[in-house]
């Protein structure tokens, strides 16, 4: 290197290999002696990630995509996730750090199809893209139907019944003593459940109820009410 320079890059070198590293000075006279050695290991080289998996869930009652793959490198320093949309060309969606090989993608929405793709990086070094992993996230369920109020023996319960829908993974029962202000009940059935029992009531009350469905894409509408008198106690 030329005269007063003090850095170097040294290229070529072997993946995650032990180097010793001097240096000494010279002019016209002759060399220097050289300075005591240092140590240092490259890193270890970067593998494309593999099995790239998406998987849309709700949590906490928002929409994401759960996008998980095996991380193939041991000195990474990220990952860059790049997403595909119905189809469309792949872009950038987010980095993560070393060794993080699950990311939840919150920017979806229901009724369309996402596929993932990602590389690791080690400094400006990518490795090539990994294969796609993807998933559609289907449209909120449909109304269930057929809600019916079945026998009023007790004063303080409702038995209810329904036709139960497709891509539901719960139902929300609704209640009213006025048939204008609603809220939840508290127990929510889940997919393939077609009847439940509220309880909690009062004896010698009107009640309206309705219910929704709860899919990954979302809730449907409500059905229609049903209403009834709970008897006496």
């Amino acid at each position: 290197v030329g005269a007063n320079v003090t850095t170097y890059d040294l290229a070529g070198l072997q993946s995650n290999t032990l180097y010793y590293i001097r240096v000494r000075a010279y002019n016209v006279s002759g060399n220097s002696a050289y300075c005591t050695a240092v140590a240092c290991r490259t890193k270890a080289a970067i593998a494309v990630p593999a099995d790239v998996t998406a998987t849309p869930m709700l949590i906490g009652g928002s929409l994401c995509v759960e996008v998980r793959f095996v991380d193939n490198s041991v000195e990474e320093d990220k990952h860059e996730i790049q997403r595909s949309v119905d189809g469309g060309e792949y872009s950038k969606l987010a980095d993560t750090i070393a060794n993080q090989y699950v990311y939840y993608d919150a920017s979806v929405s229901a009724g369309h199809t996402y596929a993932y793709k990602v590389k690791a990086w080690q400094g400006a070094t990518p490795t090539d893209l990994s294969d796609a992993g993807s998933c559609t996230i289907a449209a909120a369920p449909s109304v269930p139907s057929g809600l019916t109020v079945g026998d009023l023996r007790w004063p303080d319960r409702v038995p209810l019944t329904w036709t139960p829908v497709p891509g539901a993974v719960q139902y929300v029962v609704r209640i009213s003593t006025d048939g204008s202000n609603y809220s939840d009940y508290a127990h929510r059935p889940p997919a393939g459940c077609d009847r439940i029992t509220v309880t909690g009531l009062t004896a010698k009350t009107n009640y309206w109820l309705k219910i929704k469905s709860r899919g990954v894409g979302g809730y449907s509408a409500e059905s229609a009410a049903v209403t009834c008198t709970t008897p006496e106690a």
